[in-house]
């Protein structure tokens, strides 16, 4: 226990203490976040922007080496490494 809730339990108002921290808890704004203040729609924007972004550019790298690899496959199998790849992506993102 804190300092100030053992005094109150040595004198025998504990209940008060609580009572006190339970309106305090109540009282506090529940709109912000730990860090203060809400996210804004520019934040929000912004961040979806990034995210978009990146997975954009991941997208990218991926079908690339894709193919470079179906170069190497052989003539009677040649496609189905990009089509299970796309596959596999598109049941991936459902």
């Amino acid at each position: 226990l804190s300092k100030e809730a053992m005094e109150l339990n040595n004198s025998g108002d504990i209940e008060d203490y609580a009572d006190q921290r339970v309106q305090f808890a109540n009282a506090k704004d529940l709109s912000t976040t730990s860090f203060g203040t809400p996210p804004t729609i520019a934040f929000l924007s912004f961040s979806l922007l990034l995210f978009g972004t990146g997975f954009w550019l991941a997208d990218v790298m991926g079908d690339s080496i894709v193919a470079e690899k179906a170069k190497l496959e052989p003539e009677f199998s040649r496609g189905h490494l990009q089509s299970t790849c796309y596959a596999c992506r598109f049941f991936g993102l459902m």
